[in-house]
């Protein structure tokens, strides 16, 4: 089975055993990979859902920077000939990879290689939504992990224009999804690490354009834009603490419509996500409140604390990514842990050092027992007193 799925006791009845797993994984992953090259379009697209299995659950980041050359040139190959399913599952593949790899020169010789591909793709009109946003991703994802604003601000424009951005309101209604919400969210992980005073500069615009996606029939882009929404207040409000849009009125207006909204041609559980949604960016507006959460990681020893827009969105984007694995990359992989500043990853606890099931037991019903005798004479009192 993969890493991830063994329980804590494996790990201390069996000291080989994460060393054979992990040979184990390794090795599914070159079958994998090497399956890739196969003629039959299924066999790769098979090959890809367990490369995207394999990559999300464990954090193998030495085979990966090992083989990012093969890997590279595969998933090229995959996005270049492949039909839209494959790409798509190549690209999946290609936004984990970028993952395991992080900050450093083997995730940049990828990025620099595919770029221009996926780039020439996201702005094809003549190809898939899902195809264009999934392009989208990778591209945002590689600017993030650049971490060079020259770039990041270009990437963003590049949004931008794909959104059909501008200086006019933006009209609701030439929404196309999923690209027009995958694109936003794309923007706003990228936005995360903008200077607040570039944020400043372009907010009125931005507002203006954001408040026009509030009336879209879908709900995938009434919250992508009311999420941005937020961080755009956020952001602007580290530099300008008094910061209020012109329109604020309006646009809290809509905010609070669809924080109560009660149409009946919405599904009970589009109305019951989007009014959670609205609510927390109405509040975050009108008294700067932020909703926190809290994620315990190692077994309880360590904990990411999701407490401003900024990250809430950061995390979504890598839990978009990494699905379930997503816990643990942030337990065991450093690019993770830097962006999130959890600090270096933490060590397993040695297992000599644990107190046995047996010497738990028995302190356990030592305690149990002091506690019922002491009960027992607390009712002796009560019936004494009575």
């Amino acid at each position: 089975g993969d890493l991830g799925s063994l329980s804590d006791d494996a790990w201390d009845d069996h000291d080989d055993q994460g060393v054979e797993e992990v040979d184990d994984t390794e090795a599914r992953l070159g079958d994998a990979l090497d399956a890739l090259t196969n003629k039959s379009a299924k066999s790769r697209e098979a090959a890809l859902a367990g490369l995207l299995k394999l990559l999300s659950n464990n954090v193998v980041i030495d085979f990966v920077a090992g083989r990012k050359d093969t890997f590279s040139c595969y998933l090229e190959r995959c996005i270049k000939k492949g039909a839209a399913g494959e790409q798509i599952a190549a690209i999946q593949v290609l936004r984990v990879l970028l993952c395991q790899l992080g900050f450093g020169d083997d995730a940049l010789s990828i990025i620099g290689q595919l770029s221009p591909l996926l780039t020439t793709m996201m702005q094809d009109s003549t190809k898939s939504p899902l195809v264009r946003a999934k392009c989208a991703e990778v591209i945002s994802l590689g600017s993030f992990i650049m971490h060079e604003l020259t770039d990041r601000i270009h990437v963003m424009n590049s949004l931008e224009r794909l959104l059909g951005w501008s200086d006019r309101v933006h009209s609701a209604a030439s929404v196309c999804e999923p690209l027009t919400s995958e694109v936003m969210t794309c923007w706003g992980l990228l936005a995360t690490l903008l200077p607040a005073s570039h944020m400043l500069a372009k907010s009125t615009r931005l507002l203006t354009q954001l408040h026009a996606y509030l009336s879209s029939d879908a709900l995938t882009v009434r919250m992508a834009a009311g999420d941005l929404i937020a961080l755009v207040y956020e952001q602007v409000r580290t530099v300008e603490e008094t910061f209020n849009a012109g329109d604020d009125d309006d646009l809290c207006a809509s905010l609070r419509q669809l924080a109560t909204d009660c149409n009946k041609h919405r599904s009970k559980r589009d109305r019951k996500v989007q009014r959670s949604t609205f609510r927390d960016v109405l509040h975050a507006i009108e008294d700067g409140d932020v909703p926190t959460e809290t994620i315990n990681l190692s077994c309880g020893r360590d904990a990411l604390c999701l407490n401003s827009f900024a990250r809430i969105r950061q995390y979504a984007s890598f839990k978009d990514i990494l699905g379930s694995g997503v816990k643990a990359h942030l337990e065991g992989n450093e690019f993770l842990r830097d962006v999130f500043e959890l600090g270096a990853v933490l060590l397993e606890p040695d297992p000599s050092a644990q107190v046995s099931r047996h010497d738990k037991h028995y302190h356990n019903a030592a305690t149990s027992k002091v506690r019922t005798q002491a009960r027992s004479r607390q009712r002796d009192k009560r019936v004494f007193l009575v």
